[in-house]
């Protein structure tokens, strides 16, 4: 993707809601996506990886963290990894110090982070500084995006119109930098992570905090199929394109 490689912010529609993108070595570009959002700079950017090789490759993966991976991904599910070379993120706030928290993605997002020249570093769309619980709800339609995108101050150079997001629940977090500990469940189901992690040895992840035991995995088939409309946002041609 040209936009990305060349320092833009991009918008993406996921099956939970729609993104925002950036190119995740780019200190200009994610900062902005901070500054856009009002989002708390304490709380680094999510990295969507093309394949599971490339996570092994930077970061360190236990054995119950392989085993999430191997069964979950792509999915909507993200583990919290220590990196393998902890200069990769020196001076890169955005990303943690420490570990960083690491997805795949089934649909447009993961193919977009096989065509990328660098990680892609992700966001939701959504104003963290809003002032209503309503006004900070996550962008889930094309109409929420060209909302968003009047009301703040972030220059997007073009986003992906894939329709309604369906799922509207946030990935699920799994801290695997020690005991494996769900941080946040989101679309999916806690049992499933715990299932997954007694069949490879372990009794289950230790819940960060109280989740529901209700619902149960969903399916990580993606959008493809989806119709699809590409807007540029760049001033010097605002006309739709089809994929």
């Amino acid at each position: 993707m040209e936009a990305l490689d060349n320092g833009k912010i991009i918008i993406v529609p996921t099956e939970r809601w729609y993104m925002l993108c950036a190119d995740s070595t780019d200190g200009a570009a994610c900062s902005a996506l901070f500054v856009g959002k009002g989002r708390d700079a304490a709380k680094p950017l999510a990295l969507v990886m093309p394949t599971n090789q490339s996570v092994e490759a930077r970061f360190y993966l236990s054995e119950p963290a392989r085993r999430l991976s191997e069964r979950l991904w792509p999915g909507n599910m993200a583990l919290l990894l220590s990196w393998r070379n902890h200069r990769e993120a020196s001076g890169r706030w955005w990303l943690g110090s420490h570990h960083a928290m690491v997805t795949r993605d089934p649909g447009i997002l993961g193919r977009l982070a096989a065509d990328t020249r660098n990680t892609i570093a992700t966001t939701v769309v959504s104003r963290s500084t809003a002032p209503t619980s309503t006004d900070r709800q996550p962008a889930l339609s094309a109409d929420d995006v060209e909302r968003f995108i009047a009301l703040t101050s972030l220059s997007v150079e073009l986003f992906i119109d894939g329709g309604d997001c369906p799922v509207n629940q946030g990935l699920t977090v799994v801290d695997c930098t020690s005991v494996p500990m769900i941080v946040r469940e989101g679309a999916v189901a806690s049992e499933t992570i715990n299932d997954l992690l007694a069949r490879s040895g372990r009794t289950g992840a230790v819940e960060g905090r109280t989740l529901s035991t209700s619902g149960s995995a969903l399916d990580s088939s993606g959008i493809a199929g989806v119709d699809i409309d590409v807007r540029s946002l760049n001033p010097r041609d605002e006309n739709r394109q089809e994929a």
